[in-house]
């Protein structure tokens, strides 16, 4: 068995299989509204796909936005940003990505590293407390 992560009273890794509700959006009402609908089904997790936020590289608007999920989101959440070379919406680099990461507060993320020289077939999934 794998690492076992825990983000907030969920374990990731243990126990049955985790149902993940899928949040994206390019502005900030379209991602509350997504927020609200998942908080309302059946899921255990939700994953916040921040690429597809129009605004994400400004880093005051990408605090606001994390802190607005963080506040409406009734389950664990988990923050990902994809960088365009592995399928997501922005043009991000590893060092952009971490300050994005220190800027909004995430505490899980899922990271999905790939070089051109020798890609990584494993999602990580990261909890930091």
């Amino acid at each position: 068995m794998g690492k076992v992560v825990k983000v907030k009273n969920l374990y990731i890794g243990q126990g049955k299989p985790k149902i993940c509700a899928i949040v994206l959006g390019e502005t900030v009402s379209e991602i509350l509204a997504m927020v609200e609908q998942a908080n309302q089904i059946d899921c255990d997790l939700i994953e916040f796909r921040a690429d597809y936020y129009a605004n994400i590289l400004d880093p005051e608007k990408a605090k606001d936005v994390a802190a607005k999920v963080r506040h409406a989101c009734r389950k664990p959440i988990i923050f990902t940003c994809r960088r365009k070379e592995e399928g997501g919406k922005q043009a991000i680099g590893l060092d952009a990505y971490k300050k994005l990461l220190k800027n909004t507060g995430v505490k899980s993320v899922k990271f999905q590293a790939e070089t051109s020289s020798a890609p990584l077939q494993k999602t990580k999934i990261y909890s930091y407390k």
